[in-house]
């Protein structure tokens, strides 16, 4: 349960990098 629980926020947060990445791209 725990191990689910961090593989969501990292995923999120591997999301919320990549969202930076493509604007700093696109700037």
């Amino acid at each position: 349960m725990v191990r689910m629980v961090w593989c969501e926020l990292c995923l999120n947060y591997y999301v919320l990098c990549l969202k930076e990445r493509m604007r700093d791209k696109v700037i």
